[in-house]
């Protein structure tokens, strides 16, 4: 059983064995750590703190019912796992 977005099963998989611990009880909508892994280093995990994690419920003007579905959408102002390729250089985000 998965809870939460499976295209992140992999990634959430990654942060626990870094010592993560999900909250309790867990929800479709856990926020990860914050990761950063620097070639040569071991990986640094950083916890957001709860009063910096903004969330907005997802509505709709025309379908009310649309609510029902208690959706949520985090405003992270971070690109993970993406990679930008410039002038032959790989930058790593």
């Amino acid at each position: 059983f998965i809870l939460g977005d499976p295209d992140n099963l992999e990634l959430t998989d990654k942060i626990l064995t870094l010592g993560w611990t999900p909250p309790e009880p867990k929800s479709e909508f856990d926020v990860l750590p914050v990761v950063i892994h620097l070639p040569g280093h071991r990986p640094k995990m950083f916890e957001l703190p709860k009063e910096y994690v903004h969330e907005v419920e997802i509505t709709h003007p025309k379908y009310p019912a649309f609510a029902d579905l208690k959706l949520k959408w985090a405003a992270v102002p971070a690109i993970s796992s993406f990679n930008l390729e410039l002038g032959g250089v790989d930058y790593m985000c």
